[in-house]
């Protein structure tokens, strides 16, 4: 199958250090199928926590759209088959993360000739899919006619019964065996990137150790460490064991959302930025993100207005970078499951894609250079200025260097920044992208101007050493 192929040559090193993930909810992505019968419309009063239409056939149809934002890998939410009954406190598994059973894909979502097509659709693009799996419970009520579930829950993280779902006793070898043959089915049926671990520190370790050590060649596994950060030992650990391949960076989102929002001084932020890049640099990149499907939106959080700078934060750093669904469309949302998880807006997309203004450009413009720089993605860190005030935050400045090329993010809050960078005569500025600003060349100087509220990314490239 050409996907394979394609497939294999993008992963066989494992996750590319020039990629970037979008998150992808399937049910809250796009309708591209006739809907179920308890299947409400998105604009319905119940609509948040019961299905909504997304499947896969409406993700298939979008993929140009992703692949025009600039991303190389979708991750996707659990396609498991549902335990589907009374709602529990009125909710469906539109999420996924209920599983009735571990190997077969849910009809809400699809049909696995669905995903198949998907997944050589996306591999035409260049793109690769992972999935999302689950290893640590069943949904609720769900059969076990194998057995797989512990008849008493306990009190550490593996023999807890998370949010009282029927935990799988992955440290029994019997049930582990199983629960890896079933999570690699999905392999087998399809040639994904890689899988996604949900709920990771709650599965038994040699379980997601023997799992890495079945996938194909080239495939990768990803942990969902609850609030890992870089330089944690429990990341070390992970890694060293073979447990997975990287882990989610959860740090950064805090990161950047407490600088965002104003609650964290810029020498603070400047502070952890640096020692977050040098716990970073000589692991296995993470994988960070300003928010997800746990997480409140990240324009819900900051607004509108700020939201961009988040992508100018999250795309000039170290490590394998997280979009969530709709977060370049300013897709707004509350602060928990399932507010957090409002449809795509579609309507929003077509707008924008129209509007070189707007924020789904500035991410667009981002995320190519991110793929195409390594002084964006892993260039040397030195912070180029930072407001010293202490009553807020105000403005950062910061560049990344590989080379001859650097990078210059300058970010500006609460009030607009003039920052001026000295140049070499016969240095080069590449490209400014900016939301809410402007920096040209003055002579021997880069000059930058940050609105209020804005974000401005300049590449520079200086002349060859014994140039002029």
């Amino acid at each position: 199958m050409m996907a394979g192929l394609l497939l294999g040559l993008l992963t066989a090193a494992g996750l590319p250090d020039d990629a970037v993930i979008a998150l992808i909810m399937v049910d809250r992505f796009a309708d591209g199928a006739p809907n179920r019968p308890d299947v409400v419309a998105p604009s319905s009063p119940q609509a948040l926590r019961l299905f909504q239409g997304g499947d896969l056939p409406g993700l298939r149809a979008r993929l140009g759209y992703l692949h025009d934002l600039g991303v190389t890998h979708l991750w996707l939410t659990p396609l498991h088959q549902q335990i589907v009954g009374p709602p529990v406190d009125e909710t469906a598994p539109y999420h996924g993360y209920w599983p009735q059973t571990l190997d077969a894909v849910d009809p809400h979502f699809g049909s696995l000739a669905d995903l198949q097509g998907l997944v050589d659709d996306a591999a035409a693009l260049h793109m690769g899919v992972i999935l999302d799996v689950v290893t640590n419970h069943l949904g609720y009520g769900a059969n076990d006619p194998l057995h797989l579930v512990r008849a008493h829950c306990g009190d550490d993280d593996v023999s807890s019964c998370l949010f009282g779902l029927p935990d799988l006793q992955t440290e029994d070898e019997r049930v582990r065996a199983i629960v890896v043959d079933k999570t690699l089915w999905w392999a087998r049926q399809a040639p994904l990137a890689g899988f996604r671990i949900d709920a990771f520190k709650h599965v038994d370790r040699a379980t997601s150790t023997a799992l890495r050590a079945a996938v194909p060649p080239g495939f990768f596994t990803l942990a969902e460490e609850w609030g890992a950060s870089p330089g944690d030992a429990v990341v070390d650990e992970i890694l060293s064991s073979g447990a997975a391949d990287a882990v989610f960076d959860f740090g950064f989102a805090g990161l950047a959302r407490d600088f965002v929002q104003g609650r964290m001084r810029s020498a603070a932020f400047v502070h952890h930025l640096v020692k977050r890049d040098a716990d970073a640099a000589p692991r296995a990149p993470m994988l960070p993100f300003l928010d997800n499907h746990d997480l409140a939106t990240w324009t819900g959080s900051v607004g509108a207005q700020r939201s961009p700078i988040g992508a100018a934060l999250l795309l000039t750093n170290r490590g394998i970078p997280v979009v969530t669904w709709g977060t370049e469309l300013l897709r707004e949302g509350g602060a928990t499951d399932p507010e957090n998880r409002s449809f795509m807006p579609w309507d929003r997309a077509e707008q924008q894609q129209h509007d070189p203004s707007s924020s789904f450009h500035f991410w667009r413009r981002l995320i190519h250079l991110r793929t195409s720089s390594i002084a964006a993605r892993r260039g040397t860190l030195s912070i180029r200025g930072h407001d010293v005030d202490d009553s807020a935050p105000h403005f950062t400045v910061y560049e990344r260097r590989h080379e001859q090329q650097r990078v210059v993010t300058a970010l500006a809050l609460d009030r607009p920044l003039h920052h001026i960078e000295p140049l070499a005569r016969a240095a080069h500025l590449v490209d400014v992208i900016a939301w809410h600003g402007r920096a040209q060349r003055e002579g021997e100087q880069l000059v930058i101007d940050v609105d209020k509220d804005g974000a401005v990314v300049v590449v520079l490239q200086d002349p060859s050493p014994g140039g002029p």
